[in-house]
């Protein structure tokens, strides 16, 4: 038999595994980006558990449907001033307080129309 061939028992393997719910989902996801050395850190569905939701490191995410939208990029620019005043405001004080900053609270976006993720709760602020 071909390999790209189904059989029987293939179908009957996918249906129990259905029903037993032993299945993992699939996700859309682009292929991760090398954020290495980036101040604003860019997801995909791929790496959003790990990097964001299953890590004590605290993030503030854009969940958007365009990067190169303008409304995403002033968004974006918006992410760097504010992490840019948390760095010289702390830095003023002492250096220390910069690094401790840093690791306390990371920016990030990811691009919902091309990557999804596997739970999430959503915390919304009304100022």
């Amino acid at each position: 038999m071909r390999k790209d061939q189904i059989n029987f028992d293939e179908i009957r393997g996918f249906l129990e595994d259905f029903r037993k719910k032993n299945l993992e989902r699939m996700l859309i996801s682009e292929e991760i980006y090398d954020n290495e050395g980036k101040d604003i850190k860019r997801f995909v569905g791929k790496n959003f558990q790990k990097e964001v939701v299953n890590t004590k490191e605290n993030f503030v995410v854009l969940f958007c449907d365009d990067p190169n939208s303008d409304s995403t990029k002033l968004v974006l620019k918006l992410f760097d001033f504010t992490r840019e005043k948390l760095l010289s405001k702390s830095s003023e004080e002492t250096p220390e307080n910069a690094a401790i900053i840093l690791n306390q609270l990371k920016f990030g976006y990811i691009d919902m129309l091309k990557n999804e993720v596997k739970s999430l709760l959503i915390i919304l602020l009304h100022l």
